[in-house]
C-alpha cells in the first residue's frame, strides 16, 4: 500500500519536474504530447509493476530526445535564415522579407511584444 502511494507521488513529481524543465509560458502541441507520453509511462508502471528507476530513466531519455530534436530543428532553421534581413524599416513592415524567411506577421508581433514593444510603427529598424 505504501509503495502504491509512493508511486503516485513519484509519478506526479516526474510530470511536474518535466513541466518545469521545459520552462515555457506557452506549451506547444509537441510538449503536450511529451507530457501525455510521460503520464502514460507512469500509468503503465502501476499496471505492469515496472520499477520506478526504469520509469525515471525512460523519462530522462524522452527529455533528452526532445532536446535533441529542438537542437536539430533550431540548427535547421538557422541554415535557412540569411544573416541579416530588414523586417521593419522606419515603422513599415517589409512583408517580402517576412515571406522569404517563412516568418509570419503574428510571430513578428508576438516577438516584439515579448521585448516590450506594443506598436511596430515606433521602430526605426528591425534586423533579423
Amino acid at each position: 500500500m505504501i509503495s502504491f502511494f509512493f508511486k503516485i507521488f513519484f509519478s506526479f513529481f516526474i510530470i511536474l519536474s518535466t513541466y518545469s524543465i521545459l520552462k515555457k509560458k506557452e506549451i506547444k502541441i509537441l510538449e503536450i504530447i511529451l507530457l501525455l507520453f510521460i503520464f502514460h509511462l507512469c500509468l503503465y508502471s502501476f499496471i505492469l509493476n515496472i520499477s520506478i528507476i526504469n520509469i525515471l530513466f525512460a523519462v530522462l531519455l524522452i527529455i533528452c530526445i526532445y532536446y535533441l530534436y529542438l537542437f536539430l530543428e533550431n540548427k535547421e532553421l538557422n541554415k535557412k535564415i540569411p544573416k541579416q534581413s530588414i523586417l521593419i524599416n522606419r515603422g513599415i513592415i517589409n512583408f517580402h522579407e517576412l515571406i522569404k524567411l517563412g516568418y509570419t506577421y503574428n510571430e513578428l508581433i508576438y516577438d516584439l511584444k515579448r521585448k516590450g514593444i506594443d506598436n511596430p510603427n515606433n521602430i526605426d529598424y528591425c534586423i533579423r
